[in-house]
């Protein structure tokens, strides 16, 4: 009840404030002209006097700005390149298909898995206490979901997981080096 009244009061005081001399003001009412404000570009007469990978940009005032985009790009792309070579590993997925520590259980998981699936990798891991059994390589998770359909059949319990694969270098990469 105390809260119905200060509604109604409220509400009643809201109309008070809108009956005033005030003229009501609407959204549609409103107009204001911002092209003052923003910058005016000349284009630029002729491309072919601009180096490439820098960028000419006249203003208004013909004052020009070069500014040399390919130097810090490169400097930043190849420092991820050394990066990425001092990684041994790729992110990628992975079908688990055994998790527990019944050894007896996880190797007969695995051949089951060789049987079916002879073109696929099959692992065994054991990491304390726990052994897994792993099937498959890939680098994007739908690749895992297109063999996934035929692995639930036999495996009903498979899970996509996420695992480091590992780089093989080969040995024109050595060759290189």
């Amino acid at each position: 009840m105390v809260g119905f009244t200060m509604l109604s009061s409220c509400a009643a005081l809201l109309s008070l404030v809108n009956k005033g001399n005030a003229p009501e003001q609407r959204s549609t009412d409103y107009d204001e002209d911002l092209a003052v404000h923003r910058p005016v570009f000349k284009p630029v007469e002729s491309p072919e006097e601009i180096p490439q990978g820098e960028v000419l940009l006249a203003l208004d005032s013909n004052e020009q700005i070069r500014r040399e985009k390919t130097v810090p790009i490169n400097t930043i792309l190849d420092s991820i390149a050394v990066l990425n070579l001092a990684r041994n590993y790729v992110d990628g997925y992975t079908i688990l298909l055994y998790s527990g520590n019944n050894h007896e259980e996880a190797r007969r998981i695995k051949g089951l898995a060789l049987n079916q699936f002879p073109d696929e990798i099959s692992i065994l891991q054991f990491q304390q206490p726990n052994f897994r059994v792993k099937l498959g390589r890939f680098y994007q998770q739908m690749q895992a979901h297109g063999l996934m359909d035929s692995v639930k059949f036999s495996f009903p319990s498979a899970i996509i997981v996420p695992e480091r694969i590992p780089m093989v270098s080969t040995n024109s990469d050595r060759e290189d080096e």
